[in-house]
């Protein structure tokens, strides 16, 4: 997203973004929390999650048949999963049609290499909330100028699926930026992201570059009110 180039380097979102290709939706609607979700082995599948002939019936005229199975999770938000197209690749397999379930929640970035929520930030602020297979974030930081301001930016993602994406990426869309282009961020832009959890309360995000660049970068992040090392995972634009 941002440039590499400017001076706030702390949010994920802040990965080169500005050459990948605008993504285009095949149908990605308002918000539907009827939707049914897929689940495969990556994620965890809820008890109550079974394959129906209704449940199939509900399937995208695009989905592709070696697709997993579905989750009837009324897990948080969604937004309906139509496919979609990025460059010349077609996704039809959504793995995590109700979103991840091991990032729903509000996290906050933390230092890289400590990993503690109490190793300063200085002006960089970072607070992700994922909520079904929707996400906002609030960022802080100095732009080229030096000056700090602050960005939100709005929506969602899906989790593509080893039938047709063998590294199984989930690709983060970003529908609405405020202010939009600030940090290199513009609506439309999207991340290509590995996310990883180690327990409940820290996540990591690996960040390409760009759509098929091998290069990246990881951004660490704490459960907002858990206790990391000794030290509580505060919001760090509470009052």
């Amino acid at each position: 997203m941002a440039k590499r180039s400017l001076v706030w380097i702390a949010g994920f979102s802040l990965v080169v973004a500005s050459c990948m290709p605008a993504p285009t939706p095949a149908g990605n609607a308002a918000t539907d929390t009827a939707a049914a979700d897929t689940a495969d082995g990556t994620f965890i599948a809820e008890t109550k999650a079974t394959d129906t002939a209704a449940a199939d019936a509900a399937v995208p005229v695009k989905r592709n048949p070696a697709c997993g199975p579905f989750d009837a999770s009324a897990r948080g938000k969604k937004v309906p999963w139509n496919g979609y197209t990025i460059g010349q690749q077609t996704f039809t397999c959504n793995s995590c049609r109700g979103g991840d379930p091991l990032l729903q929640g509000s996290w906050r970035q933390i230092d890289f290499k400590t990993e503690d929520p109490a190793t300063p930030m200085g002006d960089n602020k970072d607070v992700l909330t994922i909520d079904g297979n929707t996400w906002r974030e609030r960022i802080a930081g100095k732009d080229t100028a030096g000056k700090v301001q602050e960005q939100v930016i709005d929506g969602w993602y899906f989790c593509s699926d080893g039938a047709e994406f063998i590294s199984k990426d989930q690709f983060w869309i970003m529908d609405k930026v405020v202010p939009d282009g600030l940090f290199g961020n513009k609506n439309g832009n999207f991340l290509r992201i590995s996310a990883l959890t180690s327990g409940s309360d820290l996540m990591a995000l690996i960040v390409y570059d760009s759509f098929e660049s091998k290069t990246t970068k990881t951004y660490n992040f704490c459960r907002i009110g858990s206790t990391i090392k000794g030290h509580l995972c505060n919001d760090p634009f509470a009052p």
